[in-house]
């Protein structure tokens, strides 16, 4: 089992990734694991971690995250084994330094940190849609074009899930 540090869009903006996600349902478009989670983008990824102490910090950093904006202005594809297509940020130096601070925290209270999410690694997204055959992405694709981009959004939540199985372990709501 694994635990990812993922942060939560505002309820319009989750609503509406939510919709796209049943339009790719219905065109029969796999998803292995998305659906079980929230519209998200994930900071990091740990094998093992101690909640307790990360609750605790996630509470206090929580007013630092206040109003924080996202815009996701494209479309991206990971292509390197599987593929996977996603909505993203431009990432700006806001998100960058904020990432890198929970990031290099939380790692205190972890063990075994996943390399894509290091800070010098991470690609911020949001996950369409995973282990994609070649068809199947264009098919994706074409749904996505569909998202009326830009998304203008703010962080409305960050938490810690467990996975597999999916497991919310706890969020907490960003104070203003």
């Amino acid at each position: 089992m694994a635990f990812a540090v993922n942060i939560y869009f505002d309820p319009e903006t989750e609503a509406l990734l939510q919709r796209y996600w049943k339009a790719l349902d219905h065109a029969n478009i796999p998803n292995k694991t998305q659906r079980a989670f929230r519209p998200h983008i994930t900071l990091c990824i740990f094998d093992d971690i101690n909640c307790d102490d990360c609750e605790c910090y996630i509470n206090q950093v929580s007013s630092q995250l206040s109003m924080h904006a996202i815009t996701l202005d494209h479309i991206g594809i990971f292509n390197n084994g599987q593929k996977v297509l996603f909505l993203a940020p431009a990432p700006n130096e806001k998100m960058l330094r904020m990432h890198k601070e929970i990031y290099e925290t939380l790692a205190q209270y972890a063990r075994n940190p996943w390399k894509l999410y290091h800070p010098n690694e991470w690609v911020p997204h949001s996950t369409l849609a995973n282990d994609l055959e070649e068809e199947e992405l264009m098919r994706a694709l074409a749904i996505a074009l569909e998202i009326p981009l830009p998304i203008h959004t703010e962080i409305s939540q960050i938490g810690i899930i467990e996975f597999d199985p999916i497991h919310t372990i706890f969020e907490v709501d960003i104070k203003d």
